[in-house]
């Protein structure tokens, strides 16, 4: 079976986007045991099985790694930077909320304000546009009694005028077409001392036309990009009704306050995260603790973009090797339980040979939360 495993230059190459490269504990811990596979009952550790027994679940550790991060001033004025909607155009008044996942995409946009005066760049519908009269009547309708009006199911705001000549229903006039009408039915009723009966009359009403509103959507957010919609406006009033998503664009998530680290020496991995609330720095989590730091590393806080946050300092503690000096090749010696043919020494230093052929630094060294196995720092630099 042909051996696999990454060689210090392979891993040093992929390390630089992804963090995590040997730090697989599985993956490790299997390597560390093929390394020993070879050791046989003649003592030359060459063949055979395990000659010893690699346990604990962290065969390796980092020493060097950021333990704790203390906040000694709080600062102010770290907010998170978060996305925010505004719309421009002929109208004053409207606003909107935005919904944006995790991803930082904006998924949703929820008009809060109608606002008033947006040009929706065409005509409404619904508009009583034309008075037909379908019948005179049998005479008898008196000029200024005879009236006409119109019923419907949404319709409204419709004002007509009735002409009348030698008693006859002659032409109605539209005074306003109102809004809104899908069905309209026209009634003419003598409201006087006339007799007339009988006259009837149709009405129409106009379709309207799409336009461009000139109303648009703005949203201000120091990374985000790409976003587009589109923004509905009713034709009656100049409100805004709604915004459709054309693209939901990407980074408009909200920005929080960073903290970057400075006299590092060979450190690498450490993610800290500070914690924030009403626009002070309360706390920092070290969401990984990274290894080889110098034990000067210095913390940093960086305010978001277009933040005005200011004045907090953290202060860092950075792990050192408790172990400095201690032989793990005499120590394992003398561990119970230690059933071997081969002398622990011989396969500690095969475990050693077999990832220096790979171009690893590697040192053995005592776990020390158990006082009871061997852990292994290895590193591809």
């Amino acid at each position: 079976m042909s051996d696999t495993f990454l060689t210090a230059s392979e891993a040093s190459k992929i390390a630089s986007t992804n963090k995590v490269v040997l730090r697989e504990i599985n993956l490790i811990q299997e390597k560390i045991l093929d390394a020993v596979h070879n050791c046989s009952s003649d003592n030359n550790c060459q063949s055979g099985s395990y000659c010893i027994t690699v346990t604990g679940d962290t065969p390796m550790t980092y020493f060097g790694q950021i333990s704790t991060a203390t906040v000694t001033n709080g600062g102010q004025d770290y907010e998170p930077v978060v996305a925010t909607a505004s719309f421009t155009g002929s109208g004053t008044g409207a606003t909107a909320d935005l919904t944006i996942n995790s991803d930082g995409e904006i998924t949703d946009v929820e008009v809060t304000a109608a606002g008033t005066g947006y040009t929706s760049g065409g005509s409404p519908g619904g508009v009583i546009d034309s008075i037909t009269v379908t019948n005179s009547g049998t005479g008898g309708y008196v000029d200024g009694q005879t009236i006409a009006t119109i019923s419907d199911p949404t319709g409204t705001g419709a004002v007509l005028s009735v002409n009348v000549s030698t008693g006859d229903v002659v032409s109605i006039d539209i005074v306003d077409g109102g809004s809104g009408y899908t069905d309209p039915v026209v009634t003419i009723t003598d409201t006087g001392s006339g007799d007339g009966l009988g006259a009837t009359a149709e009405a129409t009403f106009t379709t309207g036309t799409p336009g461009t509103p000139d109303a648009e959507i703005v949203v201000s957010h120091p990374s985000g990009v790409d976003f587009d919609a589109t923004v509905q406006v009713d034709v009656s009033d100049g409100s805004v009704t709604g915004v459709t998503i054309v693209n939901s664009g990407s980074g408009y998530g909200p920005l929080l306050p960073e903290i970057t680290l400075a006299n590092t020496g060979n450190g690498q991995g450490a993610v800290l995260t500070p914690d924030v609330e009403a626009g002070v720095i309360t706390g920092v989590t070290v969401e990984d603790a990274g290894y080889l730091y110098d034990t000067g590393t210095t913390a940093t806080v960086t305010a978001a973009p277009t933040s005005a946050g200011a004045d907090a300092t953290v202060t860092l503690t950075v792990t050192e090797n408790p172990l400095s000096g201690v032989d793990p090749y005499n120590y394992y010696l003398y561990l119970t339980d230690q059933d071997t043919a081969c002398p622990v020494e011989k396969d500690i230093q095969h475990i050693i040979s077999y990832f220096r052929k790979k171009d690893y630094s590697i040192q053995a060294q005592i776990n020390p939360t158990t006082n009871s196995t061997i852990q292994w720092k290895i590193c591809w630099c």
